[in-house]
């Protein structure tokens, strides 16, 4: 009986399965056939129009035409992907066609798209909204059709912002969206990015009026000049500056640009490959009669006009690619000592503090200085051997190291004699308590 109950489950099992699937793909054929971008037999996209602009597709990207600039890879994919949710609700019947007036329910001509393709051609025009729901009216040419199709279409993609269902059904944002999509003008779709993409750089050269020139080698993890003994390379200050700079957009291009007219450089930058090749970024003050801040590359014949961004990420330093904090993780023991006193205590499994003395320990002030030395520095100086390090009234020591905390003004100072470096930080107030008795009582 066992077995006859579990070829039953199997066989219930296996048909719910097979129905399951089954739906699932049904739905997913009436869902592709219900959009306006269905292209069935077309093949391959060449080209998108409206009556302001056209990208062509040119292998992986797309290009502006009037002028042929690179369009933007988001811009376009953003494009896409709210053209794709276009679906048909119905169709209408010629009976219907014939008591409308085209005029009134299509009133404005130029609000129009066509995707031309390697067979044929797909042109949408955009009619009225209905009032008592999300459905507007569309016009539909196929190229391999011999009629224009009319229907009532929505757009099916998120929802943007908060509504209720009532007023989900009848809002109009996204309707007034598609109107918007249909009148840009080409240089929205520009692509602004002075540095298009990231490569595999072997080098990066950085210059500016404000620090000395530093060079950063990612592959390799190291800069020059070199970094200091007992700090490390930080491949995530790396990464997230290679993320910003990827970011950079100009507000406005100059695609006609007078070079001369460039004034008062402030910054460089230049990525090096393995293969010798470089991409070369200079930052200007002026261009003309503007003052702001003005990019120009060597790959293309523009003037990239930026905002108060750009100058931070060309005014870096090399200590910004550096790992600048203090944590002694690899420590378990620690002694703090301050005006002839000296306290041991001992991190546990648990990540808690245990006073070697058996004195009970305050967990809160422990925690704000593990918190504060886990932080990077503002800047690391090396000590000159002859320097002698100022007096410290407080000290955290492990193994063979000492921390000397020093307040100096706005600054604290922490002094690492071993390594003969300085950590400096920009403070103003103390973030951490410099008393013993803070600590343990």
């Amino acid at each position: 009986n066992l077995f006859l109950f579990w070829i039953v489950v199997t066989v219930l099992a296996f048909t719910y399965l097979y129905e399951e699937v089954g739906h699932v793909k049904k739905r997913k054929k009436e869902d592709d056939a219900s959009r306006v971008l269905n292209f069935g037999t077309l093949g391959n996209l060449k080209s998108y129009k409206t009556p302001f602009v056209e990208l062509k597709a040119m292998g992986g990207y797309f290009e502006t035409k009037n002028p042929n600039y690179l369009a933007d890879a988001e811009k376009v994919d953003a494009l896409f992907n709210i053209l794709s949710e276009i679906k048909v609700s119905r169709l209408l019947t010629g009976e219907e066609i014939k008591n409308l007036d085209e005029a009134n329910f299509f009133p404005n001509k130029d609000l129009w798209f066509s995707l031309v393709m390697d067979k044929g051609e797909v042109r949408v025009l955009l009619g009225k909204k209905l009032a008592v729901d999300r459905t507007f009216y569309i016009k539909m040419k196929r190229s391999d059709q011999p009629i224009e199709n009319w229907a009532l279409a929505y757009d099916d993609s998120p929802v943007e912002g908060v509504y209720s269902e009532n007023e989900e059904k009848t809002n109009d944002d996204k309707y007034k969206r598609l109107g918007g999509i249909m009148s840009l003008k080409t240089e929205f779709f520009f692509d602004a990015h002075p540095l298009k993409k990231a490569g595999a750089f072997e080098k990066i050269t950085v210059e500016n009026m404000r620090n000395r020139p530093f060079v950063i080698e990612p592959t390799k993890q190291q800069t020059t000049p070199h970094v200091l003994n007992g700090l490390t390379f930080s491949p995530e200050a790396y990464q997230s500056f290679m993320e910003e700079l990827i970011k950079l957009k100009a507000k406005e291009l100059d695609l006609k640009p007078d070079f001369k007219k460039l004034k008062n450089p402030i910054g460089k930058m230049t990525f090096s490959t393995v293969q010798g090749q470089a991409t070369v970024l200079e930052l200007f003050k002026n261009y003309g009669k503007k003052t702001g801040y003005f990019i120009k590359t060597n790959t293309e014949e523009i003037v990239f006009e930026m905002d108060q961004n750009a100058p931070r990420l060309f005014f870096t330093n090399v200590q910004s690619f550096w790992n600048k904090s203090l944590t002694p993780w690899s420590s378990h023991e620690f002694s703090l000592s301050s005006s002839g006193q000296k306290f041991d205590f001992k991190i546990n499994e648990k990540q808690g503090v245990e006073s070697l003395q058996q004195m009970k320990v305050n967990e809160v002030t422990f925690k704000q200085l593990w918190n504060f030395l886990s932080v990077n520095a503002d800047r690391v100086e090396e000590l000159d051997t002859k320097e002698k390090v100022l007096e410290s009234n407080f000290v955290l020591s492990f193994k063979d190291h000492q921390l000397y905390f020093i307040p100096q003004g706005a600054e604290l100072h922490v002094v690492e004699p071993k390594l003969h470096l300085r950590f400096v930080y920009m403070v103003g107030e103390l973030p951490v308590n410099l008393k013993l008795m803070d600590y343990f009582r």
